[in-house]
């Protein structure tokens, strides 16, 4: 791995620059997929840095989908393969903290969430298979259960997203829709939707999963237009809280 000096004047601690170092040298491919890394005390040697440290270190390279571990005479730390999940979820940690830094706006979200959406579910309608039918419309069920906490009826929701970007057929298309959907999730995470406002968008899905089967783009251009102002309606609704989100939402006057 080389050997690491640690003196300079930069403000991050050593725990973030050798983050930063070992994040450079996985993707920049000096470490293959599936490859094991050093053992913990010969890269604690390399960057003269503690053993809690890298500990340290690897857990959050772990938790970026970076590197993942295993256990027993054969264990250590490995190189994860590239996914579209895992660059979603790596990609979506800094998206969360630029949504509640205020850096990125409600509306900026919904917009774009939406353009995305709706090249997904057009290429979906073209492309879907039989199986792609079943698992969009098996969600839609999953989603209409009336016993569905929030937290699980906002999961059902962005799976249906996530299982009509893979639809779609396009690896790009499914990694902007899981940025986006991430990004959505996090700017309504205060959010609680009421009884119309599941019911309303539930009943727009069922409507948008016919015409996803029935192959009819000029209905799901329409349904996806209705999905988005109901969710737009339901973000600048009086019982949003009012957030930094909820304040951005105010100023910019999507809600009037």
């Amino acid at each position: 791995m080389g050997t690491y000096t640690n003196a300079g004047t930069s403000t991050q601690t050593l725990a973030e620059r050798i983050a930063r170092k070992m994040h450079e040298n996985i993707v920049s491919g000096r470490y293959e997929p599936g490859e094991r890394l050093p053992a913990e005390h010969e890269i604690a040697a390399s960057f003269d840095a503690s053993l809690p440290t890298i500990r340290g270190v690897l857990r959050q390279l772990v938790a970026q989908g970076l590197i993942y571990s295993k256990r027993g005479p054969r264990g250590g730390y490995f190189v994860d393969r590239p996914s579209v999940e895992n660059t979603g979820r790596i990609v979506g940690s800094a998206i969360d903290w630029l949504i509640m830094s205020g850096l990125v706006s409600g509306p900026d979200v919904l917009e774009a969430r939406q353009v995305i959406s709706v090249a997904c579910c057009r290429l979906a309608t073209q492309r879907r298979s039989d199986m792609d039918v079943f698992r969009i419309e098996r969600a839609i069920i999953k989603m209409s259960d009336s016993s569905l906490s929030n937290d699980l009826f906002c999961a059902s929701e962005a799976q249906l997203s996530r299982l009509i970007a893979s639809a779609s057929g396009n690896s790009m298309l499914k990694l902007l829709n899981l940025m986006t959907s991430r990004a959505f999730s996090a700017a309504v995470r205060n959010k609680v939707f009421s009884f119309e406002e599941r019911q309303a968008i539930i009943g727009i899905s069922l409507s948008l999963g016919s015409a996803i089967r029935a192959r009819r783009t000029n209905v799901v251009d329409a349904r996806m237009s209705d999905y988005f102002e109901c969710l737009k309606d339901a973000m600048t609704s009086d019982d949003l809280p009012h957030t930094a989100v909820r304040q951005t939402i105010i100023e910019t006057g999507v809600s009037e």
